[in-house]
């Protein structure tokens, strides 16, 4: 039997590998918003466009 004791970590404090994972996940959704927003102007999304009473866009 392996009686080899860890040292307990503060709940309130995430392990750093698991920290780590949270920081890169968020610095991704950052860039995909980022590239969302590009996308859409590349797209010719204007939110200031004028629009019919149907919601549509009017002209181009």
């Amino acid at each position: 039997m392996n009686l080899i004791r860890r040292r307990a970590v503060p709940m309130s404090l995430p392990p750093p590998v698991t920290h780590r994972r949270c920081e890169i996940a968020a610095i991704r959704l950052r860039i995909a918003v980022l590239q969302a927003a590009c996308d859409a102007l590349k797209a010719g999304f204007n939110e200031d466009q004028s629009r019919s009473p149907k919601g549509r866009w009017d002209g181009g």
